[in-house]
Parts: C-alpha cells; structure tokens; sequence
C-alpha cells in the first residue's frame, strides 16, 4: 500500500478533525472529520496555511497561554 494512502487511512481513523502541515507551513493533508467540520472556511487555510488555523483556531492555546506561531 502507498504511504499517503497509509497516512490518509490513520487521519480518518482518528475520529477528530486533524490537519497536517508541512515544514513550509503547508496544509498537506487533512481528513474527512476536519473537512466538515471547517467547510467553506477550509479554503481560508488552504491558502494562508499554518497561518490560516492560527488565525482561524485563535492565537492561543486555552491552558498554556503559549502563542500558536
């Protein structure tokens, strides 16, 4: 089996939305649960990438206090 098709058939099994970037801060893949969830607004992170779904997730993480970027 391909490796993408091994990552993807992983991303779908999670049960929760999850998106993977890549070192240029490219969304890579995502999967069907993200997909919904975003809907219209996947676009925004498509293009903008990391720096999309910080701006789209808000800047900071609940517990921590610490900045996304």
């Amino acid at each position: 089996m391909n490796r993408d098709l091994d990552s993807q058939a992983v991303l779908e099994a999670l049960g929760q939305g999850a998106l993977i970037f890549d070192s240029a801060n490219r969304m890579v893949m995502m999967n069907q649960t993200a997909r919904a969830f975003l809907g219209a607004d996947m676009r925004l992170i498509r293009s903008e990438g990391w720096g999309g779904a910080a701006s789209y997730f808000g800047r900071y993480l609940p517990d921590s206090g610490e900045t996304l970027d």
